[in-house]
């Protein structure tokens, strides 16, 4: 019993890792949360994956599709995916035993006035094998601590195809918008030609004087004057998409779409049905969260250097001064060997290591509370835009449809000599400032929705690693 108590002790210690295990801080309730963002807390509430089809576009649709394939953002994602998941696979590696084959030839020959030296002619080769055994767990937290990177580069995988696809849907729609509005100047520039051409001819005939011609004649350069402004922004936009989507300018077809011409509506109390955990396991803040994990797990690591270590080391192989005959048993050799360290005194340098390693989780506790905070900002924030959005757009609709109902009765009553051009000419140009302004509200009403979506992360995720119980050893 008492030679078997050694190996016991091992196996016990073996069994748990020492070092804090993690324990994840709320910072605020769930119920202070709710009531922050005024939300419901509703636990059935399902966001899709597809959420960007709330806009009905199928060019958007396939563009996305497209990207989330081929996009440079998103194949760095990937990569980084891969490197994470190898890290693991080399730290797991680092708890088992390890073997290779040494070879070794050696020759001397001293000088003959060397006393010690003696003449050296053989030939070794074998099998060593090594082990490290993992008694207090510091091995065993490095792979814990690797794998709360894993899923913390998978969190970041995540949010980066969230932001991809929020960002290549506004900027479809701000293409779209700068293309609309190029389109509708043009239309306005057609006709505005039409009515300078009509007043040049009555200037002169002398049937108007030189204000009413300087009007009509402003009014249109005025309007052409928009045009460059507006096709420079929808080129940008185009090579916007191009960068997002991995895709030539040229290769994005220009398929006709009428998303800012559709009649929008949104559930204002949609806003409000959700449930609380979307703050939790929004991507970024579990990409905090799994960081402060990772760090934790390292504080275990680096107090397993205060204790002792113990290695196994084995070989077996031939030995001779000739390579012939190899396998015979009369060269063959063995040995094998039990090492144990204890560290005794290194000027602080390891509990110092400890302290660095505690300020550093403490740094990513308060960087996980950073992003907790965030994340409910960023919901409140696009809560309010939306709402204040949907005000906007409602009044900018219904301002163009009046303007334009002015615009043509201006239009009829200057033809019948009823009012100045001048009024006309106001008419007008209230006309078409409050088209621009509806479809730029609409835009960004949209823009908005795509915000909202964004600052709860996307469709809905459950938590990426289930950290399971661990025994606490030594803490």
């Amino acid at each position: 019993m008492n030679k078997l108590f050694p190996f016991l002790l091992i196996l016990f210690c073996s069994a748990c890792a020492i070092g804090p295990n993690y324990k994840r801080n709320e910072f605020f309730s769930d119920e202070q949360i709710a009531q922050n963002l005024k939300i419901t807390n509703s636990t059935g509430k399902i966001v899709p994956a597809d959420w960007f089809k709330f806009l009905e576009d199928e060019k958007l649709d396939r563009l996305i599709k497209n990207a989330l394939k081929n996009s440079p953002n998103i194949n760095i994602a990937k990569e980084k995916l891969k490197q994470a998941r190898y890290n693991l696979y080399m730290t797991n590696a680092d708890l088992l035993p390890s073997f290779d084959i040494n070879g070794e030839y050696v020759k001397s020959n001293p000088s003959k006035f060397s006393d010690l030296a003696t003449k050296q002619d053989y030939y070794q080769l074998g099998l060593d094998a090594s082990w490290e055994i993992d008694i207090w767990g510091g091995k065993r937290r490095l792979s814990e601590s690797a794998m709360a990177m894993l899923d913390s580069v998978s969190a970041d995988f995540d949010n980066v195809k969230t932001v991809l696809i929020s960002e290549i849907s506004i900027a479809y729609l701000n293409w779209r918008l700068y293309q609309q509005l190029a389109k509708e100047t043009l239309i306005n520039i057609a006709n505005q030609e039409h009515i300078f051409d009509t007043i040049k001819n009555k200037y002169n005939a002398g049937l108007v004087d030189t204000l009413v011609y300087n009007q009509a004649e402003s009014l249109l350069k005025s309007t052409k004057q928009q045009l460059p402004q507006f096709l420079m922004n929808e080129n940008k936009y185009l090579n916007v998409l191009s960068v997002l989507t991995g895709e030539l300018a040229s290769d994005i077809k220009d398929e006709k779409s009428d998303i800012l011409n559709k009649s929008f509506s949104f559930d204002k109390a949609a806003l409000y049905d959700l449930p609380v955990n979307i703050i939790r396991n929004r991507p970024d803040v579990t990409a905090s969260e799994q960081q402060l994990v990772a760090q934790n797990a390292l504080i275990g690591n680096k107090i397993s250097n205060l204790l002792p270590a113990l290695s196994l080391e084995a070989f077996l192989g031939y030995q001779n001064s000739t390579l012939s005959p190899i396998f015979n048993k009369d060269f063959n050799m063995y040995s094998n060997s039990i090492e144990t360290i204890m560290p005794i005194f290194h000027w602080g340098k390891i509990i110092n290591d400890i302290r660095a390693q505690k300020s550093v989780t403490k740094e990513a506790l308060n960087n996980y509370k950073i992003a907790v905070l965030q994340a409910i900002a960023d919901v409140s924030n696009s809560i309010k835009n939306v709402e204040e959005s949907i005000e906007n757009y409602t009044l900018a609709k219904d301002n163009s449809a009046l303007y334009q109902n002015i615009a043509e009765l201006s239009n009829t009553k200057y033809t019948q000599g009823l009012i100045a051009f001048s009024d006309f000419l106001d008419a007008e140009k209230d006309k078409i400032s409050a088209q621009i302004q509806k479809h730029q509200a609409l835009n960004d009403l949209l823009i908005q929705v795509i915000y909202f979506y964004k600052a709860i992360g996307g469709e809905t995720r459950t938590n990426y690693s289930a950290q399971g119980d661990r025994k606490d050893c030594l803490t």
